[in-house]
């Protein structure tokens, strides 16, 4: 996918100032997959990749130091986007920008969105990103359903999400009937009985047990809803709610620019309940304006735990941004798995045969319950 992005990138420069809206697509894409690689593995290469010509086998770089290049990334394609020439613009179709279909100012935000994605986790690591932080707070962020960044899916059998790809070729239709994902007991201990329509959109049988770490969902339990795990579900990137949460969250660390925190933690809460029960494409369950409001209304203010439990909870199905949010704030408290001998959830991945086999600068493994840089443990 780097690869593939630095060529682009490569072409736009050579085209001039009427191809940045490309180069400012490819630069956004190019920084979101460097912080998920990073969030993955940690040491991954960053200032020696992408030149095969000079470093055939790049050295690795330390987290801090991707993380650092991801907001230099963003800050690139923020500035191709400020400096392009919409005369004899290089027309960017539907069809090959699948997020936004060419809205270069859609994509402005997505850039300053992801720059604070990553801030967010230098901050934690002990990074000096405040100045950083309040930069981005003075730019346009996400912040309405209409701005969501995601692939739709036909639904189609090749063409469908993932989740029902696993059911449908190994087991049965549909998870309801197959009983393979359920909700874990934080997603339950959060949701159930609490009044927040998102327990009734993603989990079925919901009046049963839930089956928690310990066993498979079977009839007798709760299982994930067919309303979620669908074959025209859409794999979404990035949406609003993790960014009013954000601000909720800085708000209360002391962020005058933050704004308000209990108005950024309604926000937050509001549009992931509008998403999954209004504005999500092919929505087969859905939440009315007056169900959303008498609950939001309703929240108390919140503490900071609050806050990262709905970061948690806005990231549902969205798995390295919401395993990110647990290992930063250390909330919701995720069990490892039964019958295992490590003490911690999975912390890390293994770089796999192939990276170690190729490349000699690959690091030593470390075991899997080791802390990131940015958990700052």
């Amino acid at each position: 996918m780097l690869g593939n992005l630095s060529l682009v990138k490569a072409d736009a420069a050579a085209a001039g100032q009427k191809s940045n809206n490309v180069n400012a697509i490819a630069t956004a894409l190019m920084a979101n997959t460097f912080l998920e690689l990073t969030s993955m593995w940690e040491e991954v290469p960053y200032t020696e990749a992408l030149d095969g010509v000079n470093f055939t086998s790049p050295n690795f770089d330390d987290q801090q130091t991707v993380l650092k290049g991801v907001v230099d990334l963003c800050d690139e394609a923020i500035m191709l986007i400020d400096t392009h020439d919409s005369v004899g613009e290089f027309p960017i179709s539907t069809t090959s920008d699948m997020y936004y279909g060419g809205d270069i100012s859609k994509w402005r935000i997505f850039a300053n969105s992801l720059k604070l994605r990553a801030l967010m986790l230098l901050k934690n690591g002990g990074a000096s990103v405040d100045d950083k932080i309040n930069e981005c707070l003075d730019q346009p962020l996400m912040s309405s359903n209409d701005e969501v960044a995601y692939v739709e899916y036909a639904g189609t059998p090749g063409a469908q999400n993932a989740m029902l790809t696993i059911i449908t070729a190994f087991f049965g239709p549909d998870n309801e009937s197959q009983n393979i994902f359920g909700p874990g007991d934080p997603l339950d201990e959060l949701l159930n009985g609490s009044g927040d329509p998102r327990w009734d959109l993603w989990v079925a049988r919901n009046d049963l047990d839930a089956p928690g770490n310990d066993i498979f969902p079977d009839p007798s339990t709760s299982v994930l809803s067919n309303n979620i795990i669908r074959g025209d579900l859409p794999d979404v990137l990035m949406s609003p709610d993790e960014f009013y949460l954000y601000k909720a969250e800085l708000a209360l660390l002391g962020f005058d620019k933050a704004g308000s925190a209990v108005e950024n933690y309604k926000d937050g809460i509001r549009h992931s309940i509008e998403w999954w029960g209004q504005d999500i494409p092919g929505v087969i369950e859905t939440v009315s304006d007056d169900d959303i409001d008498a609950y939001v209304d309703g929240l108390a203010a919140p503490t900071l735990d609050d806050v990262y439990n709905e970061q948690w909870l806005a990231a549902f199905n969205r798995p390295v941004l919401a395993w990110n949010h647990v290992r930063r704030n250390q909330v919701p408290v995720l069990d490892p798995p039964p019958a295992t001998n490590i003490t911690t959830i999975l912390k890390r991945f293994t770089y796999p045969p192939d990276e170690v086999g190729n490349n000699p600068n690959t690091p030593a493994n470390k075991n899997t319950d080791v802390p990131m840089w940015f958990e700052n443990l």
